[in-house]
């Protein structure tokens, strides 16, 4: 997980490019909104969430402007308290809270649609849980498999440089 709001931001726009470059039905700003939910103050992250939903309800062409964008930040609020609940060093947190922001934001997006009365297309409750495992799985592979195996690496060599001394 990125330490910093920097990096985190840095990382929420490497994905905003990605998912400019590929379609649905991952949220590919889950993962860096999360990271950014731990490194900067509630109002970034509004403020973030709202700006990365902007720019891929303009991207994507979805059913309304500003359809992801509210979607995305009453996710990113509803998901702010629970980080008092994960720690930021353990490595479940990232998928955990991931797959949490995903299934909020579904699911109000799925109710702003009902309450406007918006046609979307990939809506179902089998997709409130299909896609937040593929953000899981995402996120994984992403960003916390290699970020293991870097602090694994580490710790080997570490190891085989103390064990010459002995």
């Amino acid at each position: 997980m990125a330490n910093s709001a920097r990096t985190s931001i840095l990382l929420l726009v490497l994905s905003l490019f990605f998912a400019c470059i590929s379609g649905k039905p991952i949220t590919f700003i889950a993962g860096p909104m999360v990271m950014l939910l731990y490194n900067a103050s509630l109002g970034v992250c509004l403020w973030a969430a709202l700006i990365s939903g902007l720019f891929l309800d303009a991207v994507e062409m979805s059913p309304k402007f500003g359809f992801l964008a509210l979607s995305y930040l009453l996710a990113c609020r509803l998901v702010y308290s629970f980080r008092l609940y994960f720690f930021k060093d353990s490595y479940i947190t990232l998928p955990a809270m991931t797959f949490l922001f995903s299934f909020f934001a579904g699911c109000i997006e799925l109710l702003v649609a009902l309450f406007f009365d918006i046609t979307v297309p990939t809506s179902g409750w089998e997709w409130l849980f299909v896609v937040p495992m593929v953000d899981l799985f995402f996120v994984l592979a992403l960003f916390s498999l290699p970020t293991f195996i870097w602090h694994q690496y580490c710790v080997r060599v570490k190891r085989r440089r103390y064990s010459d001394d002995s």
